[in-house]
């Protein structure tokens, strides 16, 4: 009876150290990517940016644009080549919306679809914030990465599943891995080239975002970021945005 005792005791203790050690890890690995959010997507800022673009015509085609963010709010406006000059999209809450020049009504538009026929979609620029859309498990240290995998809070969010590698010391990102719900391994997003943007912090400026259904690549590299820059609040609005 006392050994059997010893014996529960033990496994419940175990139990509880487990339990204690996977709280602690989602913990980490909460606070990891919220550090990933402030440096990457902060609450506000102004970004200028250009993406390389292999499209789905066979076509090859760079443009120039603007990120604007204010609290859950985002707008790109397109502003190179000149055939996609005024082309305007807009994000409130879950909706996405395309303006485009010379018609005066938006349209709304997939988070999943395709951004300008390239391998970044909608909600890889538009829908900024991965504490808010998915719950976050540390699953192992790879010297000073920190190996996170992020599980979608709902259907709603594009990729079932990502499997994060961020520099634990700073939380930049280094690497994600995309998933569907099947568990298809769909594309990889790789984070280079350091720099200093205007507001002091150090980012990278060159996301590679590799296709691995089309075999396709396209890249998407930051001129500059400001976190102390960013639109009036009537900018983020679906009326100011229809004209």
């Amino acid at each position: 009876m006392i050994r059997h005792r010893s014996l529960t005791a033990f496994a419940l203790a175990l139990l509880t150290s487990s339990l204690i050690a996977s709280v602690a890890s989602a913990q980490d690995a909460t606070d990891i990517v919220r550090r990933t959010d402030a440096l990457m997507a902060p609450q506000s800022f102004e970004a200028r940016m250009t993406m390389d673009v292999d499209r789905d015509d066979g076509t090859h085609r760079t443009y120039e644009l603007t990120l604007h963010r204010r609290d859950d709010n985002s707008l790109v406006l397109f502003l190179a080549p000149d055939i996609e000059k005024g082309r305007k999209m807009l994000r409130r809450g879950d909706d996405i919306w395309m303006s485009l020049p010379n018609v005066k009504r938006p349209v709304r538009v997939s988070a999943r679809q395709s951004l300008m026929g390239g391998d970044f979609n909608n909600a890889d620029v538009l829908r900024l914030s991965l504490v808010k859309d998915y719950t976050a498990h540390l699953d192992k240290l790879e010297g000073s990465t920190a190996v996170i995998t992020l599980n979608a809070r709902d259907r709603g969010v594009t990729y079932a599943r990502v499997v994060a590698r961020i520099d634990v010391a700073t939380g930049i990102p280094v690497r994600y891995d995309y998933f569907t719900e099947s568990g298809k391994y769909v594309k990889t997003l790789e984070f280079s080239a350091l720099k200093v943007m205007s507001d002091g912090d150090s980012r990278p400026a060159t996301w590679n975002m590799t296709n691995l259904v089309t075999h396709r690549k396209s890249v998407m590299r930051v001129v500059d970021m400001d976190r102390n820059k960013s639109l009036p609040d009537a900018d983020y609005t679906l009326g100011r945005f229809s004209r």
